[in-house]
């Protein structure tokens, strides 16, 4: 028989939206530049509740908080830490490797289209994300997926204070 332990704390999605929220509240401020240090402060303010998912767990998540800011389902005072969270949550969907099947399948879908012909993604992560579509396709191919990353890939961070995919993103991709 499976184990059916979970593997993780799961919050409801209303919790996990406050929890983000509350997260990055102190680093939402659109008015500025988002710096590397900026980025990084917003990236240990989050790693506690995203730190152990992969690309598939990221664009699950970042579709949900999508929805709850289109909805208005938080106070307008916290718009700006919601936006900065789905952004990063979204370039780790660009920038981030797949650890398998589903994270590929979960980059192609963060590409498609909304039906308005409007990509899901800001320009810079669709961007990305697209060309690196070409090299996921080819690690479905052979299988091979030991490179794929988690959001908070601590063991391999860098000189910046954050992970790999952040670095990519912050140097203007691969």
């Amino acid at each position: 028989m499976a184990n059916l332990e979970p593997t993780t704390t799961a919050l409801a999605p209303m919790a996990l939206l406050r929890q983000v929220i509350a997260a990055a509240a102190p680093f939402a401020d659109v008015t500025g530049p988002r710096t590397k240090e900026r980025q990084a402060d917003l990236f240990e303010a989050l790693r506690p509740i995203f730190g152990n998912y992969v690309v598939a767990d990221a664009f699950l998540t970042w579709r949900m908080l999508k929805a709850a800011f289109g909805a208005e389902l938080h106070l307008s005072a916290e718009g700006d830490a919601l936006y900065e969270s789905i952004w990063l949550l979204e370039t780790f969907v660009a920038f981030g490797f797949p650890s398998g099947p589903s994270c590929v399948s979960a980059r192609a879908g963060a590409l498609s289209d909304d039906g308005g012909g409007e990509a899901h993604m800001g320009d810079a992560n669709h961007a990305q994300a697209r060309q690196f579509l070409a090299s996921d396709i080819g690690r479905l191919r052979s299988g091979d997926f030991r490179h794929g990353e988690l959001f908070d890939s601590k063991e391999r961070f860098t000189d910046e204070r954050v992970p790999p995919w952040l670095w990519r993103s912050l140097q203007g991709g691969a």
